[in-house]
């Protein structure tokens, strides 16, 4: 055998090493991502039993107002939100390829929920939930992050083949940071005159606060992140936006079952307008997750896909 023979055999193994090495971490990554989503599942229902829904063993120092939301959001939590988390985790546990990304939409939901959950309420004591409420939080962020590690070891495929799409993918990032944006453009124009709040958000300031710090602060900057790598053509700006696409249906379906549960329950401050509003904008926002999570779920987005509408594309 010639040293050039040796050296290519060598290389050869060395490669198939890696790539074995490679996907045994991706294998065990998946492994614990899906026991941890179930497990987290789990975590929010029980949270959703223990509250005003339905044991009401929880005592929230809120406004009537912010109690009826709660209402609604745990219903959100326990009949979407939760099944939806132990759907991706099982999916994990088949080493499906398509987890990672589902999985940053249910982890950012109960991370961005439980800031509101633990630091909200005007607590005076320490309520007997906050370690169950804290480990969701923290379980949330670490299962994005892992979330996020294993889908960068997997061939990240973008949204649509061709300049053009992948623009028309970044508006569509910056339209759902633009609608978000939208609802508190009162409340910045109000600051530079030093206005007062409107007298239902005045009953639970510190929510109202966390919530803007949230939208405005996180996932603001996120979309325009992940519209601008979009429209540079960068693999990780997919993942990004499909983990923000997914997570804004969520929470689309949690706010819009809130708005439902003010209404249902005769809060004074409840409004058919915004439940229509929520209404609408979730079935347009859920009508495009599933165009671009379809080839991914289903295992077809390859790098080069053979027609325009599997929305499925090579990575840059």
């Amino acid at each position: 055998m010639t040293i050039e023979g040796v050296h290519s055999s060598h290389s050869k193994v060395g490669d198939d090493s890696a790539a074995t090495f490679s996907s045994s971490t991706a294998d065990s990554g998946l492994l614990v991502l899906g026991c941890g989503l179930v497990a987290l599942a789990i975590a929010l229902a029980v949270n959703s039993i223990l509250g005003p829904l339905l044991a009401d063993a929880i005592d929230y120092p809120v406004s009537e107002t912010m109690r009826n939301q709660t209402i609604g959001l745990d219903a959100a939590s326990l009949f979407v939100v939760a099944p939806t988390t132990a759907a991706i985790g099982i999916l994990a546990l088949r080493n499906h390829a398509a987890a990672p990304t589902l999985a940053l939409g249910p982890t950012g939901y109960m991370a961005y929920m439980f800031v509101q959950y633990v630091a909200g309420p005007d607590h005076l004591n320490y309520p007997p939930v906050l370690v169950l409420q804290l480990g969701i939080f923290i379980g949330g962020w670490l299962l994005a992050g892992l979330a996020w590690r294993i889908e960068q070891r997997q061939s990240l495929r973008g949204l649509a083949r061709g300049r053009d799409l992948a623009e028309w993918h970044g508006w569509v990032a910056l339209g759902l940071g633009a609608f978000v944006l939208a609802r508190y453009l009162p409340g910045l124009v109000n600051s530079i005159t030093n206005e007062p709040l409107p007298a239902e958000l005045a009953t639970d300031p510190a929510m109202y606060w966390l919530i803007v710090l949230l939208d405005l602060g996180v996932y603001l900057p996120a979309t325009i992140l992940a519209a601008v790598g979009l429209r540079r053509g960068r693999s990780w700006a997919t993942v990004l936006h499909r983990g923000l696409v997914v997570w804004f249906v969520l929470t689309t379906v949690a706010v819009g079952t809130m708005a439902a549960a003010m209404l249902i329950n005769g809060d004074p401050n409840a409004s058919a307008g915004q439940l229509i509003l929520f209404v609408t904008v979730g079935i347009t926002i859920i009508g495009y997750a599933t165009a671009i999570l379809r080839p991914i779920i289903k295992g077809d987005a390859s790098n080069e896909p053979p027609h325009l509408g599997q929305l499925g594309v090579p990575a840059p």
